[in-house]
């Protein structure tokens, strides 16, 4: 409803991370609220807790629609390449970009995510040369 969505949006300034990653999950992956795109899409780039910039990517997967996969795939494909981001951002911008292109194999990172051995960087140049 348009009344609890009023009440939640609010919490995605919230100053605990953990209230601004429920609420991006609330907001976008739940009731995908595309038209506040923009403020998933700032998140994942500069929330300083690497858990809301996770959830922001998937929050960027559940609302890309064809006019914005193009710029949705780059964003999330550039925090899969950055060695200098947090190990489970990385890992979930790689299967938010899978979502991105209904891919659902993902990794097993039940024994931790290695950027370097779980991405499937073959593909992730096929993807990149699509893009570009």
């Amino acid at each position: 409803s348009e009344t609890l969505a009023a009440a939640v949006l609010p919490l995605l300034t919230h100053p605990e991370p953990d209230v601004r990653s429920e609420a991006l999950s609330a907001v976008f992956v739940l009731w995908r609220l595309s038209e506040h795109r923009a403020q998933a899409k700032d998140m994942l780039a500069t929330d300083r807790h690497a858990e809301v910039r996770a959830r922001a990517a998937f929050a960027i997967a559940a609302t890309s629609n064809e006019e914005t996969r193009r710029n949705d795939a780059l964003m999330l494909l550039n925090k899969i390449e950055n060695r200098n981001e947090d190990a489970e951002v990385r890992r979930a911008a790689y299967e938010a970009l899978m979502l991105v292109f209904g891919c659902t194999d993902f990794p097993d990172t039940v024994t931790g995510f290695s950027p370097e051995q779980d991405v499937d960087w073959a593909w992730l140049n096929e993807v990149r040369t699509m893009l570009e």
